[in-house]
């Protein structure tokens, strides 16, 4: 495919050459594509620098950008460089955050959340883009949504992190950079809580026990390894595997960590 050259890709609606993604709408999904990767870094950075009993929910971050940007890189090299250049199309920017060299803040995870969502609202309001850009971008703002929150909270020293965050941050770090059916309903784990506990797959409630002592949908796909697909099973012993059984077990609670 004839993407951009160079070692950076500029994003200029009025630029031209090799390395210049023009397209108008090309131009905010490639902005996404780099906030993305902005956001993982910071994910890891901040990871590391953590307590070591602090670390879990930013492992699921970083896996969970992992994912988006492997969606995004299909998008963009389907999407066209410039206005009138249809065979030329785009590609993952790869752009480094200005804050690389002077370390991620939690204010830099919150800027970064803030304008992706500010991105992801606006282009799912044209009515046009294709079904799948559509459930990436639902996917997107609901789990930027809380991890906004988050952020903020952190730069004041405190948590928004709730039960249902834990049993996310576990799936999304499970799953890694799959892109998995579950009946359409894909990483269905980052909707709103109201809507991720009515979630069925092939007419099954994802945590509702199909009779009493039996294991919801979601125990059971995680115990016979359906889930996650082509990774690492999760023990039945680990702390991961239990703290999703025990929140489903527990009635599926919103209350904090």
């Amino acid at each position: 495919m004839d993407v951009p050259a160079g070692s950076r890709i500029v994003l200029d609606e009025h630029g031209s050459g090799d390395g210049v993604i023009s397209h108008p709408t090309t131009i905010r999904w490639a902005r996404l594509a780099d906030l993305r990767y902005a956001i993982l870094l910071a994910s890891l950075e901040r990871y590391l620098r953590a307590p070591r009993d602090d670390r879990a929910f930013l492992r699921g971050w970083c896996f969970a950008e992992m994912f988006a940007l492997r969606k995004l890189a299909d998008f963009l090299r389907r999407m066209p460089r410039g206005p009138r250049q249809q065979a030329r199309v785009a590609s993952l920017p790869f752009n480094l955050p200005g804050w690389l060299t002077t370390g991620a803040q939690w204010s830099d995870l919150v800027a970064a959340f803030g304008e992706a969502t500010a991105i992801a609202q606006a282009l799912s309001a044209d009515a046009a883009i294709a079904d799948d850009h559509r459930r990436l971008l639902a996917h997107l703002l609901a789990s930027d949504g809380r991890k906004l929150q988050e952020a903020t909270a952190r730069t004041q020293g405190t948590t928004q992190r709730s039960r249902t965050d834990a049993v996310r941050d576990v799936l999304d770090w499970a799953a890694g950079a799959g892109d998995p059916r579950h009946d359409k309903q894909g990483r269905f784990w980052n909707l709103q809580h109201d809507d991720f506990v009515q979630v069925e797959i092939f007419g099954d409630n994802v945590t509702t026990p199909p009779s009493p002592g039996e294991d919801a949908l979601l125990v059971a796909m995680l115990r016979g390894q359906s889930m996650p697909l082509a990774r690492p099973k999760l023990p039945e012993d680990s702390g991961e595997f239990l703290l999703v059984e025990q929140w489903v077990n527990d009635g599926c609670p919103d209350s904090d960590v």
